[in-house]
């Protein structure tokens, strides 16, 4: 009943210390059904309950308990300078201040429109934020403390929550869970104690090199399009265990599933030291292929195997240490070996070919001529069409050949077998050892024949020729005699018929 006063009250005591203040006479209490204790307590509302010194409610059913507490609209306020403004709020603590359809619960809790604030000094700043814990922050960094009756601008950001102590999701839709955690991004999620959410948005995912345009595109497709998710921050990581094997392109991956593409049975040392083709971008031709340490492919189609290889020409083949093809279709396999001609191939070591269609197996050769070959160790053949087989022979001229030992062919279209052989002339065969020719069109046989002339084709055929008809005349002799005898063994025998 308003304006009415009870006399010889028990139980209720209140104590102005000798200074008469509002609500002395009983009249803090102003609409029907509302409630007034304390001094200058007072009830503006229909149905509120304003009790403790300066407690304040102004609103219908609001409910003001403790020192300077206020309570609007069917809100409730309960400790020393809680405020809960209007509509549905709710403030319990000291200091604790909730606007419309807030929750602060504790002391020096901070609740925003729609937001929850649960842990003394935690603070809900962002519409609809969540802060739960000790000095949790979710919202924003600073805000300002309005009276009870009135809402917060939209200075908060809307819709995060940091829960743990000390916990802080000050960006638009972020999560902070965790003792010291931080989401400071739009949509940042910090799990974990001390974790920090700090990437944005929009980051594109890391582009192996060498990678071509379709997998370009699957890497860009999958960009993020919100903030990244910590469990960690710079120098504090921790692992993520037991996780399930992704399926799509967006999942993560575990541990097994990288497992299970492992490449096997391939080893590559480099013995501590980053080198060239470390990022796997040695191959930079098209369709090419460079494994090794330093290795390089940047022919078309070209393959390049082991340190410092280089396939240079198109479709060109290294394979060895220091191995390089810089013509097409040329194959250097070998320490060093070296192909600069076109369709060549080098097989050893430290075999060198630059010409054409040309060949050398063994170590140190030298092949220069076009279509020659040489198969040994430290050739040089520098004609063209001639092969050396052996070791240490030298040919310069054409169409020739030296097998052997340091045999050197300087003629056109000659031929040498032995070793020490020097044949300057055309058209010569020599055979043997130690040998030195003078005369084009030539044959010479035997060891040590520097001081013997040379023979002769014409003098051969003519050789030739004398001992066939000697043979001829030979065989005319032995068959007359054997005709003779025959006739004498005929006429024999019909002697004896008779």
């Amino acid at each position: 009943m308003s304006g009415v006063t009870f006399a010889a009250d028990n139980y209720v005591s209140v104590n102005d210390g000798g200074v008469q203040s509002g609500n002395y006479n009983n009249d803090g209490a102003g609409v029907d059904g509302s409630v007034a204790i304390g001094p200058d307590a007072s009830s503006s509302g229909a149905s509120g309950v304003a009790i403790g010194n300066n407690a304040d409610v102004h609103g219908y059913q609001g409910v003001a308990i403790g020192n300077n507490a206020q309570a609007g609209y069917q809100s409730m306020a309960l400790g020393h300078d809680a405020i809960a403004t209007a509509f549905n709020s709710m403030a319990l603590g000291g200091n604790s201040i909730a606007y419309t359809d807030g929750t602060a619960l504790g002391q020096g809790t901070y609740a925003n429109k729609l937001a929850t604030a649960m842990g003394n000094g935690s603070l809900a700043v962002g519409l609809e934020s969540t802060a739960y814990g000790y000095s949790a922050l979710a919202g924003t960094d600073s805000f300002s403390q309005p009276s009870a009756g009135t809402d917060p601008d939209t200075i908060g950001k809307a819709y995060a929550t940091a829960m743990g102590s000390r916990a802080k999701a000050s960006a638009q839709g972020s999560t902070a869970i965790g003792a010291g955690s931080v989401a400071e991004v739009e949509s940042g999620v910090a799990l974990g104690s001390s974790s920090v959410a700090n990437t944005a948005a929009g980051v594109a995912g890391y582009i192996p090199t060498g990678a071509n345009q379709a997998q370009l595109s699957a890497i860009n497709a999958t960009q993020s399009t919100l903030g990244a998710v910590s469990v960690g921050s710079a120098g504090n990581t921790r692992q993520i265990t037991n996780v399930a094997a992704g399926t799509v392109d967006t999942d993560a991956v575990n541990l097994a599933q990288l497992k299970a593409v492992e490449t096997h049975y391939v080893s590559i040392n480099d013995g501590g030291t980053q080198s060239g083709n470390y990022n796997n971008d040695g191959a930079t031709g098209k369709n090419s292929l460079a494994v090794g340490i330093g290795a390089t492919a940047t022919g078309p189609s070209s393959i390049a195997i082991g340190t410092g290889t280089q396939s240079i020409g198109d479709n060109a083949t290294t394979l060895g240490f220091g191995a390089v093809a810089s013509g097409e279709r040329g194959l250097a396999a070998g320490f060093g070996s070296n192909v600069s001609g076109a369709i060549s191939v080098a097989v050893g070591n430290q075999n060198s070919v630059s010409g054409n269609f040309s060949s050398a197996f063994g170590s140190d050769n030298n092949i220069i001529g076009q279509s020659s070959s040489a198969i040994g160790n430290g050739n040089n053949v520098s004609g063209s069409h001639s092969t050396a087989l052996g070791s240490y022979n030298n040919i310069t001229g054409a169409g020739s050949t030296a097998i052997g030992v340091s045999s050197t062919v300087q003629g056109n279209n000659s031929y040498t077998l032995g070793g020490n052989n020097r044949i300057p002339t055309s058209n010569t065969f020599a055979f043997g050892n130690n040998l030195n020719t003078t005369q084009d069109n030539s044959v010479i046989l035997g060891n040590a024949s520097t001081d013997r002339a040379a023979t002769t084709v014409d003098k051969v055929q003519s050789m030739v020729k004398t001992i066939l008809l000697q043979e001829l005349a030979l065989w005319q002799m032995v068959s007359s005699v054997l005709v003779k005898q025959a006739l004498n063994d005929k006429s024999s025998m019909w002697q004896q018929v008779k």
